[in-house]
């Protein structure tokens, strides 16, 4: 990446698309959900913790020069569209991920030149690219230099195992290769994807990493990897 303004999306960045970022992306901040409900007789309102996070919006403003703008935009609708990684040339260390994409309308200021807004609806995370990684267990510690992450276990072995992450156990019956997905909250064969969750026991969300130093241990035998998508909450 370079300190031009630009963004990647589905492994094009925009200028191949025949648009240019026309202004710096405003990115919302995430927010806890609660719900708030007046009671009869009582002052103020009754707040109920939904223990959810909402998703963040990450919002751009394209230019097209172009007098045929509505030809460029045609050929871009099916690259704005699904889920995708997405990345700011301003923040080259990090990246988003994009649950859907809202367009908007384009708008001519001139005869060769019109812009419109996109807005990406992203997970409330920014991730770091080095959360990608495959990473091992350190004399049994694992330092997390960011926020809270939800990581992958990646296990290779035979039979049982128990795999201990800050005290907290997860017990699993593992045929030569298993994932534990912390994040979507399922185990999986590593090489097949076949679901394994039957074979599994144990609190999933008790195996995130918390920032600083984690404890992480596992049967003797058994190979660990963890891939721990680190970041920073959004």
């Amino acid at each position: 990446m370079d300190n031009v303004l630009s963004l990647y999306f589905n492994n094009r960045r925009c200028e191949e698309m025949g648009i240019y970022l026309y202004d710096i992306p405003s990115i919302s901040v995430s927010n806890r959900d609660y719900t708030s409900q007046a009671i009869a007789g009582k002052l103020g309102y009754l707040i109920t913790d939904n223990e959810s996070i909402d998703n963040i919006s990450i919002k751009c403003t394209f230019g097209i020069l172009n007098k045929h703008s509505h030809h460029v935009f045609r050929s871009i609708k099916k690259w704005l569209t699904g889920k995708g990684n997405l990345y700011l040339t301003e923040t080259p260390d990090s990246f988003y991920e994009v649950v859907y994409v809202k367009r908007g309308d384009i708008e001519r200021e001139l005869q060769c030149f019109s812009i419109f807004t996109v807005e990406f609806i992203c997970f409330p995370y920014e991730f770091a690219l080095t959360g990608k990684e495959r990473y091992k267990a350190v004399d049994g510690n694992l330092t997390n230099p960011h926020d809270q992450c939800m990581p992958e276990y990646i296990i290779s072995g035979e039979g049982i195992c128990t795999l201990t992450v800050n005290g907290n156990d997860i017990v699993a019956n593992i045929g030569q290769n298993l994932t534990i997905d912390t994040r979507r909250l399922i185990a999986y064969r590593t090489d097949s994807g076949e679901s394994m969750n039957t074979d599994v026991t144990g609190d999933y969300t008790l195996l995130w990493l918390k920032e600083g130093k984690n404890s992480i241990s596992i049967t003797n035998d058994f190979d660990l990897d963890i891939i721990p998508h680190w970041g920073w909450k959004a």
